[in-house]
């Protein structure tokens, strides 16, 4: 059995974010928190609020080749009515906070559903979440039918730190690994950040120190429970199904049918006989962000069986 381990030491370090592209984002978040309140504070209106949300919180974005990495960051708006009714249109809080922010980079921010976006030329986005919040409720403006949607990131970290306290590090770098394979094998629209937080972090085991066996473990009980929910929930309130907009037969093929085609090839990474045939097959599950074996192209089982020196003239 191949123990590559070490690898994945490697392979974390090579997607992990630098410390340089981390100060480029909070230098960006911070800016534009700035500018934020600088506008409505010219309004007279009492100035939102921020919390940081998403991976970048939780540490667990990671690069991909030819794309840029983000940071999602939460606008607690603290100047609407007291009677939710009362609250304006997601579609006009967007556009508020497109108007504070519009001159900070020369790109247009662009207007999401569900937040807004502001692109900078470094090859980094922030997102911009607006919230408001009502009765001990937080409430997410998701422009179009949704409006004003029940949904606290709060709650979500909370849950992820909880996991993180009684996993420690693997968490996170399991959730980095399966991100990679996501991104790198084009099923990130899907199988996103979002949901593969909750996946590892209802299905990881404690107890095993590689991280290798530990993938490959936590992905069969990924498949197992994803055969048996036919669904993804979210962990905390509202306990939403995260995968309703899927059919049955589209939930197999976008989630089941991966999982397990990902799960069986770690498998055979973590029982192969050489570190070569192992990393062969991660760097097929995750591209060549994942480091080659430093083993010889020779067959090894050959060699080992030479028991006596062989010169080329004979005995």
């Amino acid at each position: 059995m191949a123990n590559c381990s070490n690898k994945f030491c490697t392979f974390n370090d090579s997607i992990t974010l630098t410390d340089t592209q981390e100060e480029n984002l909070r230098r960006g978040r911070d800016s534009l928190r700035d500018e934020i309140k600088q506008y409505y504070k010219d309004k007279n209106l009492n100035q939102p609020q921020f919390c940081g949300q998403g991976s970048f919180a939780m540490r667990t974005t990671i690069q991909q080749d030819g794309e840029d990495y983000d940071l999602d960051d939460g606008v607690y708006l603290q100047h609407l009515p007291e009677n939710k009714s009362d609250w304006p249109q997601a579609e006009a809080v967007h556009a508020e906070i497109i108007e504070a922010v519009k001159n900070h980079t020369t790109t247009s921010p662009l207007d999401k559903h569900a937040c807004v976006r502001v692109q900078y030329k470094n090859d980094y986005h922030i997102d911009l979440a607006i919230y408001a919040e009502n009765k001990d409720k937080t409430y997410l403006a998701r422009k179009g039918s949704g409006q004003w949607e029940e949904n606290d990131p709060k709650l979500f970290d909370q849950w992820f730190h909880d996991k993180l306290e009684t996993f420690g590090e693997q968490y996170r770098r399991l959730c980095r690994y399966i991100k990679k394979w996501s991104y790198y094998n084009g099923y990130s629209d899907e199988i996103t950040g979002f949901l593969i937080s909750i996946l590892v972090g209802n299905n990881i085991s404690s107890g095993d120190n590689n991280d290798d066996s530990a993938l490959a473990v936590t992905l069969d009980k990924i498949v197992t429970n994803l055969k048996q929910d036919r669904c993804i929930t979210r962990p905390v309130e509202p306990h939403k199904n995260m995968t309703e907009k899927f059919s049955d037969d589209e939930f197999q093929k976008r989630f089941i049918d991966r999982f397990s085609e990902f799960n069986t090839k770690a498998k055979n990474a973590v029982d192969a006989t050489t570190e070569k045939e192992s990393c062969d097959i991660w760097i097929s599950l995750f591209g060549s962000d994942f480091p080659e074996s430093n083993e010889s192209v020779y067959d090894k089982s050959f060699s080992t069986n030479i028991t006596e020196e062989v010169h080329p003239w004979g005995n």
